[in-house]
């Protein structure tokens, strides 16, 4: 998987691009030309559809490497490592909102990269297979004949199926983080000696 992936890099310092691109293609891997502007990376990625993306996050443009980020994440699941020089906590509060798999601080050496490349792919990995194995047991459970509810510990409901929702004669937006006491009638809580 690592060494078949593409990466694109986005950076505004030629010779720091340049360099990723080198330390990358000594790693194997395939590595798409860099973009010096963020509205360069949005139509790269969205053209090139990379494995992965290596994005500084104070670029030259109207926008920075997060706002491209949160553009590219709107429309494909490409995992984002940022690379900046910048440590303080303001950078990484608004980095952290685009749910990057990484976060090098410059500069950094060619086995923390390859850390942080390798650990990205294997988490984007894991992630996927988490949505898909969700998005099945999701259409088993609305699928199913069977009444299927999901109550939290506040005994409210996070989640009801079409068949129960069917059986009570209601819509989703009348039993959704609703009161289980409020969706079922008195008779299912009277005990039963």
């Amino acid at each position: 998987m690592l060494k078949q992936s593409k990466i694109l890099v986005v950076e505004d310092e030629a010779l720091t691009g340049m360099e990723l691109e080198k330390k990358t293609g000594s790693m194997g891997l395939r590595c798409g030309r860099h973009s010096f502007l963020r509205e360069d990376a949005v139509e790269k990625a969205l053209e090139l559809e990379p494995g992965l993306i290596l994005m500084d996050i104070l670029l030259k443009g109207y926008m920075n490497g997060v706002e491209a980020a949160k553009i590219i994440r709107k429309n494909q699941e490409i995992p984002i490592i940022y690379l900046t020089a910048y440590s303080n906590m303001e950078t990484f509060q608004d980095a952290k909102i685009t749910q990057p798999q990484a976060y090098l601080i410059k500069p950094f050496d060619e086995t923390e990269l390859k850390f942080a490349i390798e650990i990205a792919f294997y988490c984007h990995k894991c992630q996927s297979n988490l949505r898909e194995s969700e998005e099945n047991y999701r259409l088993l459970a609305e699928s199913a004949p069977d009444l299927i509810f999901v109550i939290k510990n506040d005994l409210t409901v996070d989640y009801v199926n079409e068949a129960s929702l069917e059986y009570l004669k209601l819509e989703k937006v009348e039993v959704l983080g609703k009161s289980v006491q409020d969706v079922f009638s008195q008779q299912f809580f009277q005990p039963h000696i």
